[in-house]
């Protein structure tokens, strides 16, 4: 999975600030988000866009490949920890203007395994295990008040059959965004949280086919790849549906 945009994380997070607002409320009982279609459909989407930077990533992490993540240019990759016998990634930027603040953070741990046993090279690994979380928290004071925003996302996959030639991608996700506002005699909470699950097969050279399911609040997205490069997905929720179709930035062997 690259992670340089960032781009579930910041579209969201700006998503929930412009939710903010809509009414009064207890700001220890933050209000559930009420989704709208047009909302549904950008953040579900979003959700299918990073599962499929994930399948698409398989075939290089198989081959210890983890270029992708590197942000901004820098040389900064996974590295290998025998106390947790996996690959180890953090990556944080933080920037703070007093009283204002913004913070991204991206993890990784990633193990290969023989037959259930741990080992350092994918080499004769027959399965590998991803864990990932991302996280945002922002604090700003202006004259439209205080905003206060917490972001965090976690997501896993599992890869067997890596001594084969196809791949099997199993993995799940979450996310929750909360954020509030305080201005003047008026205080606003939002919260949200989504889920996602991922059945894929991935040829080591190729692209993946199979399903994935995107839950968002009354809105379910199901999503179907083609295994040639493309994925088609359907978005249902109260009074609302919509159909779309991604193109993927794989590569497709004959």
């Amino acid at each position: 999975m690259s992670v340089k945009k960032l781009t579930l994380i910041l579209g969201m997070a700006s998503l929930a600030l412009m939710a903010v607002g809509c009414s009064d409320d207890d700001p220890v009982s933050p209000q559930e988000t009420v989704l709208t279609g047009d909302m549904a459909e950008d953040w579900t989407t979003d959700a299918l866009s990073m599962i499929s930077e994930m399948s698409t990533s398989v075939t290089d992490w198989a081959e210890s490949d983890f270029s992708g993540l590197s942000q901004n240019k820098s040389e900064v990759y996974p590295e290998w920890d025998p106390d947790q016998q996996a690959y180890v990634y953090a990556y944080e930027v933080t920037e703070s203007e007093p009283p204002n603040s913004w913070e991204v953070r991206v993890n990784l741990w990633l193990q290969y395994r023989d037959d259930g046993t741990p080992v350092q090279y994918p080499l004769g690994a027959d399965e590998m295990e991803a864990q990932m979380t991302s996280g945002m928290t922002v604090h700003t004071e202006g004259e439209d008040g205080i905003f206060d925003l917490d972001y965090d996302l976690a997501t896993n996959m599992t890869v067997t059959n890596l001594d084969t030639d196809l791949y099997n991608v199993v993995g799940t996700g979450s996310t929750v965004v909360d954020a509030s506002r305080v201005m003047d005699q008026q205080s606003e909470t939002v919260h949200f949280a989504m889920s996602w699950e991922m059945d894929l097969t991935v040829s080591p050279s190729g692209c993946p086919s199979g399903t994935a399911v995107v839950h968002a609040g009354g809105f379910n997205l199901q999503a179907v790849y083609d295994g040639v490069g493309g994925v088609s997905w359907t978005l249902v929720g109260p009074d609302y549906e919509a159909t779309g179709e991604d193109v993927l930035d794989c590569v497709v062997v004959p």
